[in-house]
């Protein structure tokens, strides 16, 4: 059988569709994989007129799903089998079976291993025992083969394990393991995930793994078995994800370091101690010790990425400010952030829907967690007297406030990292977000004021020239928004780096400077394998 795979785009590895294609292999089938960019499906369809396919599946992630939707209904009229599974096939499994074949829900392995075998009758699929036959061997070769780019990357990604034991009112994973009855995490034998390993680092270029687990290294047991063949039969960097809650154990830290970890990711979500409570059920650690678990990481030599989401339910410009102002605390390498989205099926996508925040079934989501906040806000929704309901107290923003607040958030996420490399970078925020003046003159303008304040000088004439000298030509246009923008690129780290990548592209909008910074300082800051060790050669003793 031929089968071709779909997802939508992004530069790290569709690790679910690798796995598959490696049971597809294994089981005596012909695999491809194709990658969908802004939702343009040309790519998709060229390549079932080249490849000719039985089955076509695609995993699907609400906000994407009407143009999944619209693909499988023209893959269906030419008469082609079509499954379904991901997220939104999961959450909404019997609205995806009216434009698929098979709905796969949950963890997909066993479902697609009986769509393969004729035994997957026409419908929703669903295995209740979770990771029936564990993971199966992953089938790079075939992705890579296709996409030189994932390839060549440096940063090659991989998943050691399935669950996560706390329950975030905004993740799927919650709802997911309901399904089986509530918190289960599934581990890779250790082996598996070193035999993985060992071909990476033996056929692509690699220079940091990227372990894509929601939770890395939950089972001490289980993290010295991996730190010890790790040092011994892999031996490249590696970066991980982790609950700040997990560096209360001195054990964890320190075998990250033993075993090549270089950095770790962690979420914040929210500054508000009632909002992590009562919102988003992150009532794990308070504000004192999220700044102290951050300094252990950091203080054990790995580099920090920590998240964010604003516009939450409840939120207003001044929470917004407050986070900023705990990573203004915490100083990361990198403060990322989200705005967001109510994603239904979530505890938290209803929540919002019961208290009036958002009225939609998601048909007017993106794919990406940067676009504008859909919902309707409230005043004096925080801190009521009962957590559970909305307070009957509460007015809603105006119209003319919620287009402001809609409006300083989309700012303030594109600024975010930048803000939080300026020292007390939140008070700068503020008073920027507030005038209304979100051009990259005013930006500038005040920065130097800021700075200026608090006695520092920016190095202004020697930093300005340097930034000037390594852009070389410029434009009148490109001059003068580099005239606006040099102390931006100032507090950020290697700034030159930044200001050409920036300048490089067509398109010189607030949108394409967060987005090119974000991606440099994953390059150049917190994944830089320019900056990384090289590969231990020898053994660890």
């Amino acid at each position: 059988m031929r089968i071709l795979l779909a997802a939508a785009y992004s530069i790290i590895e569709p690790l679910g569709l690798i796995y598959l294609a490696g049971l597809a292999k294994k089981l005596g089938h012909q695999t491809r994989i194709v990658l969908v960019r802004d939702f343009d499906f040309r790519p998709l369809f060229e390549r079932v007129e080249e490849f000719r396919p039985d089955l076509v599946g695609f995993n699907v992630y609400s906000g994407a799903h009407k143009p999944v939707y619209e693909a499988m209904k023209r893959l269906n009229a030419m008469g082609i089998t079509t499954a379904m599974g991901g997220p939104h096939a999961t959450y909404f499994a019997e609205d995806a079976a009216q434009y698929a074949r098979h709905v796969v829900r949950g963890e997909g392995f066993t479902g697609f291993r009986h769509i393969l075998g004729g035994t997957a009758s026409t419908g929703v699929f669903f295995d209740e025992k979770l990771l029936r036959e564990g993971f199966p061997c992953p089938d790079r070769a075939t992705f890579y083969d296709e996409y030189p780019r994932h390839r060549d990357n440096p940063i090659k990604n991989s998943i050691t394990a399935l669950g996560c034991p706390w329950g975030c009112t905004y993740c799927y994973n919650v709802q997911f393991l309901q399904l089986y009855g509530g918190f289960k995490l599934v581990a890779r034998p250790v082996e598996a995930v070193i035999a993985e390993l060992e071909e990476i680092r033996r056929r692509w270029p690699t220079r940091l793994i990227f372990f894509q687990d929601d939770v890395f290294g939950f089972n001490i047991p289980w993290l010295e078995e991996f730190v010890r063949q790790y040092r011994d039969r892999v031996r490249i960097p590696w970066h991980a994800q982790i609950r700040l809650e997990l560096t209360r154990d001195p054990r964890r830290l320190k075998l990250f370091k033993e075993g090549g970890c270089c950095g770790l990711t962690t979420a914040i979500e929210s500054a508000d101690p009632w909002v992590r409570k009562h919102i988003l059920d992150r009532d794990g650690m308070t504000n004192d010790e999220i700044v102290e678990g951050c300094a252990k990481i950091k203080a054990a030599g790995l580099r920090l990425r920590t998240e964010q989401i604003m516009a939450l339910p409840t939120s207003d410009l001044d929470l917004n400010l407050a986070t900023l102002r705990l990573n203004v605390a915490i100083r990361p390498d990198m403060a990322w952030s989200s705005i967001f989205a109510p994603y239904r099926g979530t505890t938290l996508g209803e929540l919002a829907v019961r208290w009036g925040y958002y009225g939609g079934n998601n048909d007017d989501l993106s794919e990406t967690f940067f676009d504008r906040s859909v919902l309707t806000f409230y005043w004096n929704d925080r801190y009521q007297t009962d957590p559970t309901k909305p307070n009957p107290a509460r007015r809603p923003f105006s119209h003319e406030e919620n287009e402001r607040y809609r409006d300083q958030t989309v700012v303030l996420q594109a600024l975010f990292n930048f803000f939080g490399h300026v020292p007390r970078g939140d008070e700068l925020a503020e008073r920027y977000l507030r005038t209304g003046d979100f051009s990259f003159a005013a930006l500038g303008r005040m920065t130097i004021e800021h700075l200026a304040a608090l006695g520092e000088t920016v190095e202004r004439t020697t930093r300005k020239a340097a930034l000037r000298a390594a852009l070389g030509e410029l434009s009148a246009h490109r001059a003068e928004t580099f005239e606006a923008l040099w102390p931006y690129f100032a507090q950020l780290p290697r700034g030159e780096k930044l200001a050409k990548r920036f300048f490089a592209q067509d398109d010189l909008t607030l949108r394409t400077l967060s987005t090119t910074t974000r991606h440099h300082l994953y390059d150049q800051v917190v994944y830089n394998s320019d900056l990384l060790p090289e590969p231990m050669l020898a053994p660890v003793d």
